[in-house]
């Protein structure tokens, strides 16, 4: 079973987060590393990335495969699956008609730039979370660390 919310459920609570390959034309980047995959896996979660998602970024399927990542061949295989999506471009029409009512997308929107896709994710149910908008708190140490960088 999958939980969206913790606590909402009878048992242990898992996400299954899914990666698309990106498929805006000379979009490279990929949503999520193997280091990434490694810490939804420790924390209980799951996740599927679409084969060959990361080979613009030079990151081989194998090294999500050790990370523990499950691939599919297809992204709609990917959407169709996972409560929770990552991706690093905001969603393209046909990705839209991918999306379920109280699936999770994070990734940069720009909504305030497009009232289409708002309007899309909004009749879609759909929760987004923007990079741009997500706030980080760091603590003092650490932003200071960070710093020195």
């Amino acid at each position: 079973m999958t939980c969206l919310i913790r606590g909402t459920c009878d048992t242990i609570w898992r996400m299954l987060v899914g990666i698309p390959a990106e498929i805006k034309e000379d979009e490279n980047r990929v949503a999520i590393t193997p280091s990434g995959v490694a810490a939804f896996i420790t924390h209980g979660h799951d996740v599927l990335i679409q084969t060959d998602a990361g080979a613009g970024s030079a990151i081989r399927n194998d090294a999500y495969r050790q990370a523990g990542a499950t691939m599919i061949d297809t992204a709609e295989e990917v959407w169709h699956r996972a409560a929770l999506i990552l991706k690093v471009k905001e969603p393209f029409d046909s990705e839209l008609e991918l999306m379920r009512p109280g699936q999770v997308l994070f990734t940069y929107l720009h909504l305030a730039a497009s009232k289409a896709l708002t309007e899309g994710l909004m009749a879609r149910g759909i929760v987004g979370i923007g990079y741009e908008t997500a706030y980080c708190a760091i603590n003092r140490p650490t932003a200071h660390a960070a710093r020195r960088w």
